[in-house]
């Protein structure tokens, strides 16, 4: 089964990331720096652009269906994001050096829903 998430111009699900130029799943996951006293930073992009990047079952469809502008996942496939995926940053600048510790944080925002569940599509 394929995930549906909708469309990119819905802005109860989607948010306009200025870094990609392009919406992203709003408030999926917060990422964060954390110390011994507390928060150092957080990330500035907290959604995705749910997109067909990866296929890993030989049997589903062998081209990819969902992008950005229809972003969603088809059975079978992954989103990847790779280490060269611009914005995947936390901006520390001016912190003390110090040991510090990745966290992360999914659905850190309420979701809306009221316009009911997202849907499965076979």
């Amino acid at each position: 089964m394929d995930v549906v998430l909708g469309r990119s111009t819905d802005p109860h699900l989607f948010e306009f990331q200025a870094c990609h130029k392009h919406s992203h799943f709003g408030g999926f996951v917060e990422a964060t720096l954390l110390d011994q006293a507390g928060q150092v930073a957080a990330s500035v992009k907290q959604g995705f652009c749910l997109l067909d990047t990866a296929r890993f079952d030989p049997n589903s469809n062998p081209f990819p269906t969902y992008d950005c502008n229809n972003p969603s996942l088809s059975a079978g496939w992954a989103d990847v994001y790779t280490l060269t995926l611009d914005c995947r940053w936390l901006d520390i600048t001016g912190s003390p050096r110090r040991h510090l510790h990745p966290a992360t944080q999914p659905e850190p925002e309420p979701v809306d829903r009221t316009r009911g569940p997202e849907r499965l599509r076979e």
